[in-house]
Formats: structure tokens, C-alpha cells, sequence
């Protein structure tokens, strides 16, 4: 209770001041700390591998879908060379995607530099997010309308498998 909690501090305070030792409780709000017992450890341990080996398998799946879609679709021919691309909008989202390139260094590498922290971002730059945001769904929808007359409705399947595989290769990286 609060009684209890105002007594035991204030016998930690004039234990303090004639310099003596008093103990501290070790009970939470929640009941009394007990520590991890060897069983529960690898229990975790066991976990937090099996975590990793299923990030890692959905990384390789992503990773042969995506390597699929580009060698079966022919996408770097497609973009490249189709006259069925529609240029102007297409190339709107490529200038799109280098600013949003631009925002992904700035905030990566650069404020890392500086030494800010992750949490950091909503202080530094604030809108900056907000801004990736907005940018990344103009950059989805310009390579949709850009590439919708070569593949019509499979174009935002390939293009979600290609997100996937780029973000998910990062982890390589």
C-alpha cells in the first residue's frame, strides 16, 4: 500500500543518514522478482533461434520470388527497351524514387553520422516520414500506371514481389 511504500522510504532516508545499510524491497507493484530459471533460458534461447531461422526463410522465399519475377518477367529489358511503358509517368516515379533514395540516406547514413539516435527522428526531422510516406505511394503509383500496359493486372502483384524482394536483400546488405 502507499503507507507502506512512504514508510519503507522514509527509513531508507534515516538509514542513509546515519550511513548504515537498510534493505531494499525487492518486490514490483506486480509481486516479488524471481529470476529465470535454466529451463525457461533455453526455452528462450530455443525461440529466439527458431525466430531467426523462420526471418531467414522468409528472407531466401522473397528472395527466389523476386529473382523469379525479374528473370520471368524480363523487367530490366521491359523498362529499358518497351515501347508499351508509358515514359512520362514511369519517369516521374524513377525521379520519385531518387528523391526517396535521397530521404532513406539522409536518414540512415547521414543523422547516424551525426550521431543522432533512431528515436531521434521525430525531434530532428519530423516530417520527414511523413514526407517518405506521400512519396512512396506516388512512387507505387506512377510504376503502376507506367508499367500497367505491358503486364495490365499483374503489374501490382510483380511490382509488391519486387518491393519485398529489394527491402528483404537489404538484410544482405
Amino acid at each position: 500500500s502507499v503507507q507502506d511504500m512512504l514508510r519503507e522510504a522514509a527509513e531508507r532516508h534515516e538509514a542513509a543518514a546515519r550511513g548504515s545499510y537498510s534493505r531494499v524491497n525487492t518486490e514490483d507493484r506486480d509481486g516479488p522478482r524471481r529470476q529465470m530459471t535454466e529451463n525457461e533460458f533455453l526455452q528462450q534461447q530455443r525461440r529466439r533461434k527458431r525466430d531467426k531461422v523462420k526471418d531467414m526463410f522468409e528472407t531466401i522465399c522473397w528472395f527466389i520470388a523476386g529473382a523469379a519475377v525479374l528473370y520471368g518477367t524480363d523487367f530490366i529489358k521491359v523498362i529499358t527497351s518497351d515501347p508499351r511503358v508509358n515514359r512520362p509517368v514511369f519517369n516521374l516515379g524513377l525521379g520519385i524514387m531518387c528523391i526517396e533514395l535521397g530521404i532513406f540516406f539522409y536518414l540512415i547514413v547521414f543523422l547516424r553520422l551525426r550521431g543522432e539516435t533512431r528515436t531521434d527522428y521525430d525531434k530532428v526531422c519530423p516530417r520527414v516520414i511523413y514526407a517518405a510516406t506521400v512519396l512512396g505511394i506516388g512512387l507505387f503509383l506512377c510504376l503502376l500506371l507506367g508499367l500497367w500496359p505491358v503486364w495490365h493486372w499483374f503489374t501490382p502483384f510483380i511490382l509488391g514481389i519486387l518491393f519485398m524482394f529489394f527491402l528483404e536483400t537489404l538484410q544482405f546488405v
